[in-house]
């Protein structure tokens, strides 16, 4: 009986401890297939995707969830490299859920960290800074110093992205002083390189060439082609500054070389802009846009509007020095578009905010001590409870009504002025700005005495062009406008686009008299951007422009019977009265067909009649 116990007892710790051997090596090799994708992933990303996608097919067949999280972030790292940024975002998001409910902090920290590099990559540094700053606290808390060096490297990025250089070196050098305590060989030439950049960026171009030297050798050991293309590039363009041409040439080819190896759209893009900046200097200037040319249709495909804002600069200025001039001021104008969405407005609108805050405390200020006179006022009334019980129950319902309109009230209309002055900076950067920019580096172009009739001609239309653009702008800030003073307006416009080879008619259908500055204003804008459009671009013969109000509600259509080629500046058209559609709830539609193109925006899309096209 004992012998049967024994054996029994024997059999079972046999078996337990084979499971715990085997689940042992099943989660050995999860992890090494893993370590495996992150360690080539940076020189052969295809393989590495292989390794990863490997890895999450395994922790589901053989029972390892925990690991999970993990390899999902190493699946997300493999889209972050070739630039997939989207399905990037969605298996770091996976990751995060993973590490949330299975209690993994070291997974969820190095998510948010992946997570907030995406982020920085699209611009977004707000979002990017908490993600990181999350990574850390997490990091911290754990004692893990590697990951928290990553982390400080990354926030140095966006600080680098502020312009606030000593906060970055901060950070950047925290980073390396903890990779190099811990011999994070796989990091250390990162932080080299970033150092360097940061110093050339400063002005100190020998110290971002000796630390960029420093980095190069970590790179080649392990075949980091990301890395090295960084090192390059930061080569090519510390020689550039150097005026060692010929030397930053050579590093900003290599760079892109790399680069294209790697897929990665907004680091290809990079590189093309650098190549065409030395070819400029070295007064290839054909050359230079075409690189400039290339790397805008890698940062229209990543919809990168911060570097295509910088970018249309220099393809202005490439434009002007070959003497085409139209296109070199269509350059300007898209550019400084750019510009005014990704920083006058966000400026103006905190600026506004600001105030709207600092009034609503005065507001709140002057409602307690309204409060505090019906109090003393009840006070004096105490033998009459059941009257001051009464008045004060009226005082404090009429308090929260006139609070609660006065809330409504102001909000309303410093959304309105708020509106419209954000319209005023946009119309007076797109349109005056540039025309007088242009203005002025033309007249650089002639000399005091010179007699060139056909510039001079040229300056004098574009500087009438600009006062018309200036008094546009300002068009509805002056009073309180009505609907005829927009349909007035947009016969106007519509007269000064007419021309002998097209026939433009405008009809209005018009049963109501309220409508706000933002309405009209935006519905002028986008009738001047659809028949400008159609002008320009259609070869139509007939364009039809029809504005409705009916009650609040309303439409406009400008239809041509044209048949559209596409331009570089098409999409930005589109980009813009969408963006003014939306700032009145309104819908815009473009539909195109063999009959024609039909613009369309309406706030009640079923209830108006439209034009088929």
């Amino acid at each position: 009986m004992l012998n049967r116990w024994f054996l029994l007892i024997f059999i079972g710790t046999t078996s337990i401890c084979c499971h715990a051997a085997t689940e042992n090596r099943d989660s050995a090799h999860i992890e090494e297939l893993g370590q495996r994708s992150l360690k080539i992933v940076y020189s052969n990303p295809d393989s590495a995707y292989w390794y990863a996608k490997q890895a999450v097919t395994l922790c589901g067949t053989l029972d390892q969830a925990s690991l999970l999280g993990k390899m999902y972030n190493y699946v997300g790292i493999y889209y972050d490299v070739v630039g997939i940024f989207d399905s990037a975002f969605a298996y770091y998001s996976l990751a995060v859920d993973d590490a949330k409910s299975n209690d993994n902090p070291t997974t969820l920290a190095a998510a948010y960290n992946n997570i907030g590099l995406l982020y920085w990559n699209d611009a977004q540094l707000t979002e990017a800074s908490e993600y990181f700053f999350e990574a850390s606290h997490i990091y911290d808390s754990l004692g893990n110093q590697r990951g928290l060096a990553n982390t400080y490297s990354n926030i140095a990025l966006i600080f680098e992205e502020q312009r606030r250089p000593q906060d970055a070196l901060k950070y950047t050098r925290k980073a390396l002083r903890i990779r190099e305590i811990i011999r994070d060989t796989t990091n250390l030439g990162r932080s080299y390189s970033n150092l360097g950049m940061l110093l050339g960026e400063t002005g100190k171009v020998d110290s971002s060439i000796y630390f960029q030297r420093k980095a190069l050798p970590y790179f080649i050991a392990t075949n980091n082609k990301y890395g090295l293309s960084f090192c390059y590039q930061n080569f090519g363009t510390d020689f550039h500054l150097d005026r060692k041409l010929d030397s930053a040439l050579f590093y900003a080819y290599k760079a892109l070389e790399l680069r294209n190896q790697i897929g990665n759209r907004k680091l290809i893009a990079a590189s093309e802009s650098l190549v065409g900046n030395i070819l400029y200097t070295l007064s290839e200037f054909e050359e230079a846009l075409t690189h400039f040319t290339r790397a805008e249709a890698y940062y229209k495909s990543i919809n990168n509007l911060l570097e295509l804002s910088k970018l249309y600069n220099r393809i202005a200025n490439s434009y002007d020095t070959l003497g085409n001039h139209q296109d070199a001021f269509e350059a300007m104008r898209m550019g400084g578009a750019i510009r005014d969405s990704l920083y006058a407005q966000e400026k103006i609108k905190a600026l506004y905010e600001a105030e709207a805050r600092f009034e609503t405390q005065a507001a709140e200020k002057e409602l307690l001590k309204a409060n505090n006179t019906v109090l003393k006022q009840a006070q004096q009334r105490q033998r009459l409870w059941f009257l001051v019980v009464l008045i004060l129950a009226i005082s404090i319902l009429t308090i929260v009504f006139i609070y609660g309109r006065i809330k409504l009230v102001k909000a309303d209309k410093k959304q309105e002025l708020l509106e419209q002055k954000l319209q005023i900076s946009r119309d007076l950067h797109d349109s005056v700005g540039s025309q007088l920019t242009y203005i002025n580096q033309r007249l650089k172009t002639v000399s005091i005495d010179q007699q060139n009739t056909s510039t001079r001609e040229d300056l004098l239309n574009f500087s009438q062009k600009a006062i018309s653009d200036l008094r546009s702008a300002i068009w509805g800030m002056s009073k309180a406008l009505t609907i005829d003073d927009l349909a007035t307006k947009l016969a106007d416009v519509v007269a000064s686009a007419q021309s002998n080879s097209q026939r433009i008619s405008y009809t209005k259908d018009i049963s109501s008299d309220a409508v706000s500055s933002s309405v009209a204003v935006n519905l002028l804008r986008i009738g001047q951007e659809a028949i400008q459009n159609a002008v320009k671009h259609s070869g139509a013969s007939e364009i039809e422009v029809k504005l409705v109000f009916k009650g609040t509600e309303f439409l406009l259509e400008v239809y041509d019977n044209g048949s559209w080629k596409s331009t570089s500046n098409e999409g930005y058209g589109t980009l813009f009265m969408e963006e003014r559609t939306r700032l009145i709830g309104a819908q815009l539609e473009i539909n195109k067909s063999k009959n024609g193109t039909m613009v369309s925006v309406t706030n009640r899309a079923n209830d108006l009649d439209t034009k088929d096209v």
